[in-house]
């Protein structure tokens, strides 16, 4: 039997793909032609970095997730411009997210959604500045119980 017939029967792949990482995934996407499309087809990335400087960028991370929603385990938004404007709705129940090296704004109408939301992910390197005042907290993921 050979790996382009394992791999076409998708339970096979489900199991299989699940023990993998994710070197070993990228590695095995390279084997054939076949075996690559099967994999972008049904998915085999379990993390992404979310970005949104370009229009181009946005929606092909809207399409990676897309693609890859039955593998994905962490999205990080690394340097993310304007995070709250373009972050897809109920993104923070679905998957572990990370923020990273981003410059939050907040306004006072918006305080506690964004609190709230912030509290779901993980937060590293991350500037937190209040619309209303010229106060501006670097903060991470203890001070944000405290805010």
């Amino acid at each position: 039997m050979t790996l382009e017939i394992i791999m076409n029967n998708h339970i096979l792949y489900d199991r299989m793909i699940r023990h993998l990482d994710i070197r070993s995934r990228i590695h095995l996407s390279m084997v054939s032609r076949h075996v690559y499309c099967w994999m972008k087809e049904w998915g085999y990335i379990n993390s992404i970095y979310f970005k949104n400087s370009t229009m181009e960028e946005y929606i092909k991370s809207l399409e990676l997730l897309d693609e890859h929603k039955k593998y994905i385990s962490t999205v990080v938004f690394d340097r993310v411009d304007d995070l709250f404007t373009y972050i897809p709705k109920g993104i923070e129940n679905k998957y572990k997210l990370i923020i990273r090296n981003c410059s939050i704004s907040i306004s006072g109408k918006d305080h506690d959604k964004i609190i709230e939301f912030l509290k779901k992910t993980n937060i590293e390197n991350t500037f937190l500045k209040y619309v209303d005042s010229k106060t501006r907290r670097y903060i991470n993921k203890q001070l944000i119980y405290n805010i």
